[in-house]
């Protein structure tokens, strides 16, 4: 029992210990940050220092005028065509944009005319076929074929038209 009786003195001193070990061990962990910092900060001194700007082998400086902002800018090589990373980035964009719609409008024309060029090359069409050919509806052919502008053959139920007769139908 008398060992868990301390004194009031015995108490202070324990405390005051502590206190003075959780100083000792925060400025320990503050100077090992002080270090790092300077250590960083020199490093990135030394890094700026030899890889400047400043002191590049060729210090010629050329106004030229952005391709894609059309701004005015100071080139450091004569083959510059962009004043920021931001404008070459666009400009490359765009060349990559309008050759994707080109390539888009290249495959559209040749899914719109494929049709028509395998209809000419059919010697006998029909109705519908006569009509996506010359972009006519179904009544105008009737009308057609109805006053002998247009020679048409019935088949059972299908009615065939010469492809000759349809070329010679705008001669």
């Amino acid at each position: 029992m008398s060992a868990l009786i301390l004194s009031y003195r015995s108490l202070v001193l324990i405390c005051i210990l502590l206190y003075l070990r959780c100083i000792l061990r925060y400025k320990f962990v503050f100077e090992i940050q002080a270090r790092r910092n300077y250590a960083t900060y020199n490093y990135t001194k030394l890094h700026n220092q030899i890889f400047s700007y400043k002191e590049m082998s060729s210090n010629i400086q050329v106004t030229r005028i952005c391709q894609f902002c059309r701004g005015e800018f100071t080139a450091r090589t004569t083959v510059t065509k962009y004043c920021s990373h931001r404008c070459a980035s666009m400009a490359y964009k765009a060349r990559h944009r309008g050759t994707k719609v080109e390539t888009s409008n290249a495959e559209t024309v040749q899914t719109l005319s494929a049709p028509v060029i395998e209809l000419q090359t059919k010697d006998f069409l029909t109705v519908a076929e006569v009509c996506r050919l010359l972009n006519v509806s179904r009544w105008t052919l009737a009308r057609a074929i109805k006053d002998e502008r247009l020679k048409a053959v019935r088949l059972g139920k299908r009615i065939v038209i010469k492809r000759s007769d349809v070329d010679r139908l705008f001669n």
